[in-house]
């Protein structure tokens, strides 16, 4: 199946809509892409391609799929990469790269996020 760029585009905004979550496509880089979920936003690249999509679509799990309050990292990670597979109208080879390598990063660096988010959250504890 062969998807072009406004179908893709489409596909996410629908998927958006559905579940009110406002999309900002400002961003420049793929990698810069980020979810946020108390107030249901994601900033993502533009669509113009497989990848610029299926990272949507991740970004979009982070909102909306399982796992995503774990206090881990890599949980929260292959959680939405499985969320983004499962919802996306086509899944390509170059997708599954992508996120294969973005997950694999999280491997080699999960400690260290997973410490900074443990410190932030007893500084929340203590703020009270």
């Amino acid at each position: 199946m062969f998807l072009t760029v406004g179908e893709m585009d489409k596909h996410v905004q629908l998927i958006a809509d559905e579940n009110q979550i406002v999309i900002h496509p400002t961003l420049k880089r793929l990698s810069r892409s980020y979810s946020v979920r108390v107030s249901e936003e994601i900033y993502i690249a533009p669509i113009k391609s497989v990848l610029s999509y299926a990272v949507a679509l991740h970004e979009l799990g982070h909102v909306l799929g399982p796992h995503q309050n774990s206090l881990r990292v890599l949980v929260r990670e292959r959680a939405a990469w499985r969320w983004a597979k499962r919802n996306a109208l086509v899944w390509s080879p170059r997708m599954q790269e992508h996120a294969e390598t973005s997950i694999h990063w999280y491997e080699k660096n999960y400690r260290d996020i997973d410490k900074r988010q443990r410190s932030y959250l007893a500084i929340d504890d203590n703020s009270g």
